[in-house]
């Protein structure tokens, strides 16, 4: 159980990771800085917005 919830974890820091590097038009993870690094959640709060507009528009969609 413990190990589950260590994999969910380390799979969400890898995905915040992606996103940044993303964001600032790098190629890989392994270019960004200490301080992106430092501040990766405020990449979880871009990401969880852009899943609440993308599930927004698939239900506005599916409704049509």
């Amino acid at each position: 159980m413990v190990k589950d919830a260590m994999d969910l974890i380390e799979d969400e820091r890898l995905e915040l990771m992606e996103l940044a590097a993303s964001k600032k038009g790098l190629s890989s993870i392994l270019a960004l800085d200490y301080e992106t690094m430092q501040n990766l959640e405020s990449y979880g709060e871009y990401k969880s917005h852009a899943y609440n507009a993308s599930s927004s528009a698939e239900s506005a969609r599916s409704d049509s």
